[in-house]
């Protein structure tokens, strides 16, 4: 399923250009947008997850017309807050594997920094670059993941 919600972000992306302006108007009611926003990637982020903060980067962009910069810094903060909801749910279930979220943490701590230096370093357009890079991968994960799932449905 995965595979087949690539298709809209991605649309919505490729039609941008590098500068980041959206192509709606982003005085018309904003609060209803970042409502629609925040469920839609929410639902998306619970049921799946892999690729939340660059939908809600695109979202952001398309959606409010905020540039690159400014709606990468505005995920991050919003995918936070995804994150955290998950985190407690879990922990009241008890089901978080300790050993794997540790190598995670660490993995999204250092992933983080870098993201950040160049969110806040570096012209949009190598931003632009690296969201077509997360898109790229995460498509391949995806295509690799329903490979293996045919594969042994198949068997």
């Amino acid at each position: 399923y995965a595979l087949l919600l690539l298709i809209i972000p991605t649309v919505l992306f490729l039609k941008q250009k590098i500068a980041g302006k959206a192509h709606t108007q982003a005085h018309a009611a904003p609060v209803l947008k970042c409502a629609a926003i925040g469920f839609a990637i929410g639902a998306y982020d619970g049921l799946f997850g892999p690729g939340t903060g660059t939908f809600l980067l695109i979202a952001l962009v398309f959606f409010l017309g905020l540039s690159y910069r400014q709606a990468s810094t505005h995920a991050r903060f919003i995918n936070y807050a995804s994150n955290l909801s998950a985190l407690i749910y879990f922990l009241i279930k008890g089901k978080i594997l300790w050993e794997l979220a540790a190598v995670a943490i660490t993995a999204a701590l250092i992933g983080n920094y870098l993201g950040s230096q160049l969110v806040l370093h570096h012209h949009e357009k190598y931003i632009h670059g690296a969201i077509r890079l997360v898109f790229l991968l995460l498509f391949l994960w995806c295509s690799y993941q329903l490979a293996l799932l045919l594969k042994f449905t198949l068997i």
